[in-house]
């Protein structure tokens, strides 16, 4: 945090913030009348209130979990893992993730069950080897 006084004899304190999902910093600011220790927590206070609804507005798909559905999250997890692996190795993955995808993909994510994981799998009645990766 750092703070600039004001030609009207006031101060404004700035926060600087990183959003991980866009790559960049962003800065918010508010206005204090005095450069005390009160008027510094103040704006402290404000400051992240205006970091905290930044956040809520910008990804509130994201953090609504009764919503967000299993596909996306896949979506998003798939461009970090592909980077992980060899061409091969994301083939064969991909292929076990569409069946899981078939099944859970349009489910929201907060409705999905250890037990309803467990039955799939069984389901797909795999060998003991594919079981373990």
């Amino acid at each position: 945090m750092f703070i600039k006084p004001l030609a009207s004899g006031k101060f404004r304190y700035y926060l600087k913030f990183y959003d991980d999902k866009k790559e960049i910093w962003k800065q918010v600011s508010c206005t204090m009348n005095t450069r005390s220790r009160e008027a510094k927590r103040e704006a402290e206070k404000r400051l992240s209130k205006k970091i905290d609804n930044y956040f809520e507005n910008e990804y509130s798909l994201i953090l609504d979990s009764n919503k967000i559905k299993v596909k996306y999250v896949y979506e998003e997890w798939q461009s970090y893992r592909k980077q992980e692996l060899r061409s091969s190795t994301w083939v064969v993955e991909n292929e076990y993730m569409r069946k899981f995808l078939n099944e859970f993909g349009n489910m929201n994510l907060k409705n999905i069950n250890s037990q309803s994981l467990q039955k799939f799998l069984i389901s797909l009645n795999w060998t003991h080897k594919s079981k373990k990766h």
